[in-house]
């Protein structure tokens, strides 16, 4: 049995072998999908995420429009909010396959080995994670999500309670 030796390979097949891996491993990374952002219930975002307007505080309000008033003027409503936020997009990450590693090595010198020399050398490395750790992490990122989202349930219950009894 005759082994092929890397110097045999012509560079346009390497760049073949390179070009392919790209388009061949889709799922290594998470879907570039658009970002949208979550805002609380009942504000309307700027662009520097401040509501556009906020609504009028009079004498004939209720405690809906002070409660609404104080959820979309709160920074610690809003940070809490963005923590969570933040913790729903780590699932995604945390599920994905690590990034593939590529090398590709051309020696000065041509390296004698047993199957002949060589002149270039190509690798391509991808890790994959045992069976079921994929899906495990992804189930305790989803949990700290949970965390946050209960942690941010509390900053907002906690603010309208103060508002209410105010």
């Amino acid at each position: 049995m005759k082994f092929r030796s890397y110097s045999t390979f012509p560079l346009s097949c390497i760049l073949a072998i390179v070009a392919l891996t790209f388009f061949w491993l889709p799922g290594c990374t998470p879907d570039s999908k658009p970002q949208t952002r979550i805002v609380p219930e009942g504000a309307a975002a700027a662009d520097a995420g401040r509501p556009k307007e906020l609504p009028g505080i009079s004498a004939s309000s209720t405690l809906n429009d002070y409660l609404r008033y104080a959820a979309l003027n709160n920074p610690g409503l809003e940070a809490a909010f963005n923590r969570w936020k933040a913790r729903l997009q780590r699932v995604p990450q945390v599920t994905s396959l690590p990034d593939p590693q590529f090398t590709f090595r051309y020696y000065i010198e041509e390296v004698e080995t047993r199957v002949g020399p060589q002149q270039q050398a190509v690798g391509l490395f991808q890790m994959f994670p045992w069976f079921g750790k994929r899906e495990l992490r992804g189930n305790v990122a989803l949990e700290a999500a949970n965390i946050a989202q209960q942690k941010y349930e509390a900053v907002k219950r906690r603010l309208f309670f103060r508002v209410e009894s105010a």
